[in-house]
């Protein structure tokens, strides 16, 4: 008799326990309203935690002697304090509190109908949450009264639950749930879908649906935004005008900006561990939503691809992608705003002087096939050239000629004719002379300027002119323009050996951060020149300053960005890989 009323006290406290909500197995999503057009979560948060403790770049950052000063400043020391009760109080560390208060997610949702943004906290189990609220509320009264202000605290009840706020947070616990708005209206819609369990929410809305379909299995955090949803209510007019007046912008996503006109929604994908951290946005693209003015970004049919990217050595970026230029250049007028539209008309006018009257738009740009390159990298001098006192970067871009046998020679004149104006301008301005010279290979011809070294010029010291050698080179249908005479024999001899294959990605950019970081420590004593009169520190502080930022950067091995349409989605990467312990 005993044990069968222990069974059916046990059987009575599951159906409690269920009723008030510990076997909530309800997300965010079904909580907020379908008119959510912001939305953004992370499952779970203690393996987010968990990785933040024991990631090699927080061990870098916590070495830095900036970060070691910040610790010892009276601000961080209070918090300090501050923390210590919030665990003297909970009886926990703040980790464990964090863990056991977030264990079954955090979300944040905006909603357009009611303009308030909601955060949504799933706990452990249900003393969780009100704990950490209780003690919320007993701090901020005890800093309140610290300072002879009133209570900070009010609070109110709505259908059985009682609600605080404190500044413009509205804060409630319900269950395993922890809700925060600013909007009471929102608020009031969470506590309805906790106590109601709504059909309509959501999680439920076929957009979004379709879009947590798409979400990547492994993602650490993840984020929606329904787009169709912003262009009607008129938000970020500018975004959706489908002009622009930044030209590079347009260069590198402006076919993304006609995708945004019609799709309905965008995706965010965060992904993170030890050695990598991925960020992928991705939204619905159809081919026939790109205007003929933007035929230039993802080429005809949408099946432009990049080239694959050139390796030279000491590499610092390399970008590959498909762009038509000459199309971008005579469609300016339906890309740009009308001052940029007046610069284009301007640039036209000197190109096409410079270019012996020829359009530039459609007679040279129009002789270059849609596929290019651009590359930096570091000069080391090591070949005996003049070593200038700031040591910049050679860089360089890569194209096809559709008929290089006619516009080779064209092209060369040209860039002979400019060298004489440079030097015509530059005698003028007291500048050193650059001296024409003509090299040839079986598989390139290499046409270079070399600045004339001044017979009183200090080794080491040379102006900033001498970090360029401005060359051209033609190899068989490629031609490389180049900054560095050495940067474009090295292109010539690469490219000379035979076409690269496609990409299967529109354009895709890499970085190398130790190379960045070499460039750095190349001008360290002109970096710690620069801080100490721009911000006012004395040379240890500038020196420890530029030692931090060497030291950070040395944590990352390189950055690539990605972006590609396929399939009916366009999808945007970021990527950063960090060096292994």
């Amino acid at each position: 008799m005993v044990a069968f009323r222990n069974a059916g006290l046990s059987v009575l406290l599951v159906l409690l326990l269920s009723a008030t909500g510990l076997a909530d197995d309800r997300t965010a999503a079904d909580l907020l309203p379908p008119t959510t057009i912001l939305y953004a979560e992370i499952p779970e948060p203690g393996m987010v935690l968990e990785l933040f403790e024991s990631h090699p770049l927080r061990q870098r950052i916590e070495k830095l002697q900036g970060v070691r000063d910040a610790y010892e400043t009276k601000q961080f020391l209070q918090f300090k304090a501050a923390l210590a009760i919030v665990e003297a109080k909970l009886g926990q560390s703040w980790q464990r509190v964090l863990q056991s208060v977030t264990e079954g997610g955090i979300a944040i949702g905006f909603d357009a109908e009611t303009q308030g943004a909601t955060l949504l906290v799933k706990a452990r189990d249900e003393e969780a949450a009100p704990k950490l609220l209780d003690t919320i509320i007993e701090l901020a009264r005890a800093a309140a009264k610290d300072a002879g202000n009133s209570d900070p605290v009010n609070s109110g009840e709505y259908r059985g639950i009682t609600a605080y706020q404190i500044d413009q947070a509205k804060i409630a616990t319900w269950g395993r749930w922890l809700a925060v708005t600013n909007k009471p209206e929102s608020g009031k819609a969470v506590l309805d879908a906790l106590l109601d369990t709504p059909e309509n929410t959501l999680a439920t809305n076929a957009q979004f649906q379709d879009a947590r379909s798409k979400a990547a299995g492994a993602a650490t955090a993840w984020g929606y935004v329904n787009v169709e949803a912003i262009r009607k209510g008129g938000i970020a007019k500018d975004v959706f005008s489908g002009k622009t007046d930044n030209p590079v912008a347009e260069l590198l996503v402006g076919g993304v900006l006609d995708t945004l006109q019609h799709t309905p929604y965008v995706t965010a994908s965060l992904t993170l561990d030890q050695q990598h951290t991925r960020l992928e946005f991705a939204s619905p693209h159809q081919q026939d939503w790109t205007t003929e003015a933007r035929e230039y970004f993802f080429g005809p049919d949408g099946n432009g691809r990049a080239p694959a990217p050139i390796q030279v050595s000491n590499q610092l970026l390399a970008l590959s992608t498909y762009r038509d230029l000459s199309t971008m250049w005579l469609r300016a007028g339906d890309l740009f705003k009308d001052n940029i539209v007046d610069q284009f008309a301007q640039a036209e006018s000197v190109l096409s002087t410079l270019f012996s009257g020829k359009d530039f738009g459609e007679e040279i740009l129009g002789e270059v096939h849609p596929e290019f390159q651009f590359v930096v990298a570091r000069q080391t001098c090591e070949d005996g050239t003049p070593q200038p006192a700031i040591k910049l970067p050679a860089f360089a871009a890569v194209f096809r000629l559709k008929d290089p046998e006619t516009v080779g020679p064209e092209f060369r004149r040209t860039y002979q004719s400019l060298i004489g104006f440079l030097n015509i301008t530059g005698s003028m301005n007291g500048q050193p002379q650059l001296d024409l010279d003509i090299e040839k290979e079986d598989t390139f011809q290499l046409v270079s300027a070399t600045y004339l070294v001044e017979k009183d010029a200090s080794p080491g010291g040379l102006k900033i002119n001498y970090n360029f050698s401005p060359a051209i080179a033609f190899a068989g249908e490629h031609f490389v323009v180049s900054s560095s005479t050495a940067l474009a024999r090295e292109l010539a001899r690469s490219v000379g050996k035979g076409s690269k294959p496609s990409t299967d990605l529109n354009s895709t950019i890499k970085l190398n951060v130790s190379g960045v970081s070499d460039i750095l420590a190349d001008n360290r004593p002109q970096l710690v020149a620069q801080n100490m009169l721009s911000e006012g520190h004395s040379k240890e502080e500038a020196e420890r300053t530029i030692g931090d930022l060497l030291e950070l950067l040395a944590a990352a091995e390189s950055v690539s960005i990605d972006l590609g349409a396929s399939d009916g989605t366009v999808r945007a990467s970021l990527e950063i890989d960090y060096v292994a312990d």
